[in-house]
C-alpha cells in the first residue's frame, strides 16, 4: 500500500542488510525486475560518500551527498499523486541523483565527485524527528552542528580537501533546532570539537535545562570549560578518537597527538565529573608493528587510572577518495594478533569492544566495489 522505500545507510554493510530487509517484506531486491506497481527503492546517506554502488546495486534511485533537494521533490511527487515513472524521471533530473536504470559508470563517477565536492554547501543544520533508543546517542534529539572537517585525516572521507571547506552553524540555529521539552540533544558533526562556538551553543542547551551527548571529540581541541558544560548537561562519558595505537602512526594519519595529552584528558574529565572515557584506536594502519600496540596499551593503562575506560578497536578500512585508498586491508592474521594483544594488555582493566577482521573485509570489499559486484556482495544477485 506504500509508494515509496526509502533507505539511508551511514556505513557498508547496511547496504547489505537493506537487502535482507525488503526480501523479508516480500520486495523484489533487484531494481531491474520490480514491476510499474512496485514501490519505489530510493537510497542515501554517508556511505555514498564513499561509495554509492552498493546502494544502486537495490534502490530504483540513489542520492548522492546531500538529500534536502531530491527529498523535496519526492515529497511533492508522492503528494500531489505522481506514479513511479514519473517520481524516477523527476530524481533522475536532479545532477546528485543516480538511476539504476541508467547504469553508466562514467556518468556516476562525475556526479559522484560534483555531489562529494559540495557536502559541505548546506543552507542550516538539519534535525531529525525521530527520537529513539536505538540512536548511537541514546534517546535524543539529534541535529547537526557543523558539516565536514577543517582537519586533513588521511583515512578520512569527510577531509577538508575533499568535501568542501568546513561549514559550522551558528549556535543559535543549532540550538533553535531542538524543540522545547526535548530530553537530550545529541550534537552530529564529524568536527564538531572545531566549531568555533562550542562553547556558546553548549552553554544555550545546557541552560535550556537540556542533557547533551555529542559525536566523537577531538582531544587537543577540548578545554576545561566544554568539559565542564558537557557534565552540567548530563555527560558521563567522553569519546574521543585516538585512532592510531602510537605517537608515530598518529603522525603518519595526519593526526598528531601526544599520549600525554590523552592521559590528561582523562584527568580533566574526573576533575569536571565525567567518570567515564571511551577511546576509537584502530589497528592494520600501515607499517604497524607490535611495539605500537604495547604502546597504545601503556596509554590505556594510565588514562584508565582517572577514569572508567573502555577501548573501541577496529581494522583501519582504506576507503576511497582518502590518501590511504591504495592502501592494502591488514591481513587478517596480523589483525587478529593486533587485537589479542591489546585483550592480553587491558583485559580487566577496560571494557573492550573489539572489531572483526571478517567483518572489515566485507566492508573493504563493498567500499571499493563496482556496481556488478556490489550486486553479488549485497545479495541481489546469487
Amino acid at each position: 500500500s506504500y509508494r515509496v522505500v526509502a533507505v539511508s545507510a551511514a556505513w557498508e554493510l547496511e547496504a547489505v542488510e537493506a537487502v535482507s530487509a525488503l526480501r523479508r517484506a516480500g520486495l523484489e531486491p533487484d531494481p531491474a525486475r520490480r514491476g510499474p506497481d512496485d514501490p519505489l527503492v530510493v537510497a542515501g546517506g554517508a556511505l555514498t560518500l564513499v561509495n554509492p554502488r552498493p546502494l544502486l546495486a537495490f534502490a530504483d534511485a540513489v542520492v548522492i551527498g546531500e538529500g534536502l533537494a531530491a527529498a523535496g521533490t519526492l515529497a511533492r511527487g508522492v503528494l500531489r499523486g505522481a506514479g513511479r515513472r514519473e517520481l524516477l524521471e523527476e530524481l533522475g533530473g536532479l545532477p546528485n541523483v543516480a538511476l539504476a536504470e541508467r547504469p553508466d559508470e562514467a556518468a556516476l563517477v562525475e556526479r559522484e565527485a560534483a555531489a562529494v565536492g559540495r557536502y559541505t554547501a548546506a543552507p542550516g543544520p538539519l534535525a531529525s524527528p525521530v527520537v529513539t533508543e536505538a540512536s548511537a546517542f541514546g534517546e535524543s534529539f539529534l541535529v547537526e552542528a557543523c558539516r565536514g572537517c577543517p582537519r586533513g585525516c588521511r583515512f578520512c572521507v569527510l577531509r577538508r580537501d575533499r568535501c568542501g571547506p568546513f561549514a559550522p552553524f551558528e549556535a543559535q540555529e543549532v540550538s533553535a533546532a531542538v524543540p522545547a521539552g526535548a530530553p537530550r540533544a545529541g550534537l552530529v558533526g564529524a568536527g564538531i570539537s572545531d566549531h568555533p562556538a562550542l562553547e556558546a551553543l553548549l552553554e544555550r542547551l545546557v541552560e535550556r535545562g537540556i542533557a547533551v551527548s555529542t559525536s566523537s571529540l577531538r582531544v587537543a581541541s577540548l578545554t576545561g570549560r566544554h568539559l565542564a558544560l558537557l557534565a552540567r548537561g548530563g555527560a558521563r562519558q567522553l569519546t574521543v578518537g585516538v585512532d592510531g595505537l602510537s605517537e608515530r602512526l598518529r603522525e603518519s594519519l595526519g593526526k598528531p597527538l601526544p599520549a600525554r595529552r590523552v592521559v590528561a584528558l582523562a584527568e580533566a574529565a574526573r576533575a569536571a565529573g565525567i567518570d567515564a572515557l571511551k577511546l576509537y584506536v584502530m589497528v592494520g594502519v600501515p607499517r604497524e608493528t607490535p611495539e605500537d600496540a604495547a604502546e597504545f596499551v601503556e596509554l590505556a593503562r594510565s588514562a584508565g587510572r582517572h577514569v572508567r575506560l573502555t577501548v573501541s578497536a577496529t581494522p583501519l578500512v582504506p576507503k576511497p577518495g582518502t590518501p590511504l585508498a591504495g592502501a592494502p586491508l591488514a591481513p587478517a592474521a596480523v589483525l587478529r594478533e593486533r587485537l589479542e594483544s591489546l585483550r592480553r594488555g587491558l583485559g580487566p582493566l577496560a571494557r573492550l569492544d573489539l572489531g572483526s577482521p571478517r567483518t572489515a573485509a566485507r566492508e573493504h570489499a563493498l567500499a571499493h566495489a563496482g556496481l556488478a559486484e556490489a550486486r553479488r556482495l549485497t545479495g541481489v544477485t546469487r
